[in-house]
């Protein structure tokens, strides 16, 4: 399945139970009893502490191909990329023949961005095992994410002529499809989607499907009431996992961004950083079309996509005197460390595309990041997407997110727009012109002028090819990987209006000013 980029939440703290003393293992438990216990752990969202046990176990076994896999894929699903990575690859190279740890390495390639890497493991673990589900559902999503439907339909219906009712793939499928799905998939789906003796995420993503599904048909209140069903059920799964959103701990995160980055900020570290204006820097909230716009950016010759990266996350966490308050690292951050901090991040960005003249980091959520990143790089382009918040709201409703975690509850979900809404206003009363706006709205209806204004807020001149964007085979991991791949269109405009009730809360948000 596609798979979204690393996305992590500047939170501040990682949420996640743990156990009473009595459910840990012995000090002399085996490596297999610990990773039965780890097994357990995972189950009832105790994942520091599976966690805790994996290493124990790799500690007494180090050789065991199974266990550092499965270190790595909790890892992943802790939004911990490098480190799965670590794993999963030594897991690869203990047994290369481990069908598992090549479907798990895979999994984390395509996280990190790394499509062609991914897509050899996943076929060297097809070519042990042309018949490996996990495998083929993966290299389906994989070349979805490609753009290559066709290649992609015919891993998925491989996958379905194996096991007719496999969540993953029929809700793909039906999100994908609508109301084209084949009329024998519709069928299972159907059955399947409120069968209470599923799993509960199979029966998660069947429900998203579904909904798409029924909101293609104009059933609009029958896919309200399966989205709340959906978005339920991903709930308790971050319940059960003590990884539910915290609304007042992100409230004091913007405040202390508000209060620590001003203008004196600014002014104490001006033309500290680095004067490059290679870094393009695409921000907002999820569904806003910051997808679309890297898009058509990278259609363009000398501009690199570069997808959602983590570097800016990384970055921030090297400013001096780590495990102290915000206030107190900004300000011990000087011109030396700050330049040293730019000309490193621009190193990492340069290896991407060394050819580049333009490289664009489409992380949405690096808006939390907007003072920071003024400062490393005082003529990088600063793009915000904004769209009218109510159809924001009902695509990120239906959206079945990895690691989203305030998107499955619309008081969450109007809390943190509330807080995005808020520090935007900071940051364009601190950066003023700095930060460029595009429109989703105007740009699918007039999208020559709107690409003409992108490019030139780059600094390159314009270029046709950026209309054809969606002609493009670049590899696209994130929600928008299907949209992306079709010419502009106006439709999305306005669908809050046929869901007014559930989306009237977010009103008094619908759009924030503009300079």
């Amino acid at each position: 399945m596609p798979m979204s980029s690393p996305r992590q939440e500047f939170d501040g703290h990682l949420c996640a139970h743990r156990s009473p003393i009595d459910q840990t293992p012995p000090p002399d438990a085996d490596p297999a009893e610990l990773n039965s216990a780890a097994g357990r752990a995972i189950v009832e969202g105790r994942l520091l502490d599976a966690l805790e046990l994996l290493r124990r176990a790799i500690a007494a076994k180090p050789d065991s191909p199974e266990l550092h896999s499965n270190l790595g894929r909790l890892l992943r699903d802790l939004g911990r990329f490098e480190e799965a990575l670590a794993h999963a690859a030594q897991a690869c190279r203990l047994d290369g023949a481990f069908i598992p740890a090549l479907v798990n390495l895979a999994s984390i390639l395509i996280a990190l961005n790394r499509d062609i890497d991914a897509e050899t493991c996943l076929q060297e673990a097809l070519r042990l095992d042309p018949l490996d589900i996990p495998a083929l559902a993966l290299l389906g999503g994989l070349l979805e994410s490609r753009g290559d439907a066709e290649a992609a339909d015919a891993a998925y219906r491989r996958v379905l002529e194996l096991d007719p009712e496999h969540a993953g793939v029929l809700a793909r499928r039906a999100t994908r499809l609508r109301s084209t799905l084949p009329t024998e998939e519709r069928a299972t789906l159907e059955r399947l989607v409120d069968d209470p003796a599923r799993p509960l995420e199979a029966r998660r993503k069947l429900a998203f499907g579904h909904a798409h599904l029924l909101e293609s048909e104009g059933r609009h209140a029958e896919a309200e009431d399966r989205l709340a069903r959906a978005n339920s059920l991903r709930r308790l799964e971050l319940s059960r996992r003590g990884r539910l959103y915290d609304r007042s701990a992100h409230h004091e995160i913007v405040s202390s961004l508000i209060d620590v980055y001003d203008s004196k900020f600014l002014e104490r570290l001006i033309d500290a950083g680095d004067p490059s204006a290679t870094p393009v820097f695409v921000v907002g909230l999820p569904r806003t079309g910051t997808t679309l716009v890297e898009q058509i950016l990278a259609a363009h010759p000398r501009i690199h996509g570069a997808g959602e990266l983590t570097l800016v996350e990384r970055t921030a966490a090297k400013l001096p005197l780590a495990g102290r308050s915000l206030g107190e690292r900004v300000g011990a951050l000087d011109r030396e460390r700050l330049g040293f901090l730019a000309r490193e991040h621009l190193e990492c960005l340069r290896r991407l595309a060394p050819s580049a003249d333009r490289i664009v980091d489409k992380m949405p959520e690096n808006y939390l990041h907007l003072g920071l990143i003024a400062a490393l790089f005082p003529r990088a382009t600063l793009i915000h997407c904004r769209r009218d918040l109510r159809d924001v709201a009902l695509s990120c409703w239906m959206t079945d997110f990895g690691m989203v975690r305030w998107a499955c509850d619309l008081d969450d979900m109007h809390s943190r727009f509330s807080e995005y809404v808020r520090l935007i206003e900071h940051w364009r009363g601190m950066l003023g012109m700095r930060i460029f706006d595009i429109e989703y709205e105007s740009l699918v209806r007039n999208p020559e002028p709107n690409v003409r204004r992108l490019l030139a807020a780059c600094g390159v001149s314009y270029d046709p090819a950026c209309l054809e964007f969606h002609r493009s085979r670049r590899f696209v991991a994130s929600a928008s990987t299907t949209q992306v791949r079709r010419p502009i269109s106006s439709a999305s405009v306005g669908r809050h209006r046929f869901h007014p009730d559930l989306l009237a809360r977010f009103g008094d948000l619908a759009k924030p000013t503009t300079s």
